[in-house]
């Protein structure tokens, strides 16, 4: 999910709360918990990256 994506459903999350206040909150905490993942995911990507460019520089 990148920003204008982001951007994009928060609008419609705030034009759905008028309509229905429950699931916008659920979408809400969706959107909210998919992009808390993604900075995980990509912190845990860089560690990995990182460990395995030490390894291989006290290897060789």
């Amino acid at each position: 999910m990148n920003v204008y994506n982001e951007h994009y459903l928060r609008k419609e999350v705030k034009k759905l709360k008028s309509v229905n206040k429950d699931l916008a909150t659920q979408l809400e905490r969706f959107i909210t918990n998919r992009l808390l993942l993604n900075r995980r995911l990509n912190a845990l990507r860089l560690r990995t990256l990182n460990f395995i460019c030490i390894c291989g520089c006290v290897v060789t």
